[in-house]
């Protein structure tokens, strides 16, 4: 895979059936870089709301030395649908981590459409059990629908792609679903602990504190990106 900015378009088109509007986020928010001695160091990110006030929300890291993608969908208040995460880290040509997580409500049980589709994926594509060394941050927060690898090669990712948009898709048409059948009304502050957890334990903290300043960091965690 060229870089996981590879993965935008697909994603939006998955997302497509659900009529997103770009969200008018700040030019200094959607597009940072700083060009540093190993070259371009570049943040770049999106925001979509859809029907039923459900929204996703992307963001890319790109560098020489670091590629990162993050995914955070929120299915609005239409939808009792679990949230969707997912995060790829790649440092230089070497995989660090793939991360894909169906997040319940705080205090909820697991989904047991989320238990399928992933069930259903790992099946389909050929998925491993999940890596035993995940961080004590992450530990906490997980839910029970979670897929957490370390990939073996650079070259894995291509295929984990294909698992994100797989996913992704399978999310986007049970919300929509829940939509056209006038779901309930329930609050998405149902997932501010688990938005909470990650704005606090980023592994990108340092880094974008470093690059980007301390302020700017903030104003994009807290304002945007997991506001």
């Amino acid at each position: 895979m060229a870089g996981f900015d590879s993965l935008r378009l697909p994603s939006l088109i998955a997302l497509a059936p659900l009529v997103p509007q770009l969200l008018n986020w700040p030019a200094h928010i959607v597009d940072a870089s700083r060009t540093l001695p190993s070259g371009l160091l570049q943040l770049t990110c999106s925001a979509w709301r859809f029907n039923g006030g459900g929204e996703l929300r992307m963001a890319w890291i790109s560098s020489p030395k670091i590629q990162v993608f993050t995914c955070f969908a929120y299915p609005g208040e239409q939808s009792s649908q679990a949230m969707y995460a997912m995060e790829f880290v790649q440092l230089g040509t070497r995989p660090i981590v793939a991360v894909l997580d169906f997040a319940c409500a705080q205090g909820a049980e697991p989904t047991a459409q989320a238990q399928h589709w992933l069930a259903d994926a790992r099946i389909q594509h050929a998925i491993e059990a999940n890596a035993q060394d995940a961080p004590e941050w992450f530990v906490e927060c997980r839910s029970a629908n979670n897929i957490f690898l370390r990939p073996a090669s650079a070259s894995h990712f291509g295929a984990l792609g294909l698992l994100h948009l797989d996913l992704l898709g399978r999310w986007c048409a049970a919300v929509g679903g829940d939509i056209a059948s006038g779901g309930q009304q329930i609050s998405d502050a149902r997932f501010n602990d688990y938005k909470h957890h990650h704005r606090m334990n980023s592994p990108g903290l340092p880094l974008m504190e470093k690059n980007f300043g301390v302020q700017w960091t903030s104003d994009f965690l807290d304002t945007y990106f997991f506001r």
